[in-house]
């Protein structure tokens, strides 16, 4: 009697494993495969989590393809134009970023921007006029609509530590997810 029992919970039990493991495997991604986020109220934090790829023409007119976070490439968007290179790359995750933010039906902005001692960075006297005439601020990247005047917004910050981010100039780059109400 008591070995018929054991066998009836050792069934349900691998049952049971066999089901949990399933389930993880189904919700692991495969490698090198966009992330498409879920919409849900939060959703500009989703979007900036999930993954993209970028392809671009480089400078020296060869094609470039990175996937990264939306964040990440919008990070890494700000240095490049915060030090005046890379503007194809700067382009490219603008227009991507802003048509990821229209796919998904979020209320979402994502600025990406330099900052030195707590205040926004400045490019050297070379390109801080570039960026000034353009109506950009320098080392800044925006995508995504601006929220409507008088909207309450709700904005989350990333910041990355000093040593994970190496770059050639004083650019601490900080990452805002900015998210409203209709």
């Amino acid at each position: 009697m008591n070995r018929g029992i054991s066998t009836v919970l050792d069934v349900g039990f691998a049952i049971v494993l066999v089901g949990a493991s399933v389930a993880v495997l189904a919700g692991v991604p495969a490698t090198g495969v966009d992330q498409q986020p879920a919409v849900h109220a939060s959703g500009g934090v989703a979007v900036a989590g999930s993954t993209m790829t970028v392809e671009y023409e480089r400078e020296d007119d060869r094609s470039a393809v990175v996937t990264r976070t939306v964040a990440g490439h919008v990070r890494d968007a700000a240095i490049a134009r915060d030090q005046g290179v890379g503007e194809p790359y700067v382009s490219a995750v603008e227009a991507d970023v802003a048509d990821r933010i229209a796919e998904t039906g979020t209320r979402t902005q994502i600025v990406g921007a330099c900052v030195e001692d707590g205040r926004a960075s400045t490019m050297g006297p070379e390109t801080r006029h570039e960026s000034a005439d353009a109506g950009q601020d320098a080392g800044t990247v925006v995508a995504g609509p601006a929220p409507p005047t008088g909207a309450p917004v709700d904005a989350t910050v990333y910041r990355w530590n000093e040593s994970a981010v190496p770059t050639s100039t004083a650019c601490q780059p900080v990452v805002v997810v900015r998210s409203w109400s209709p």
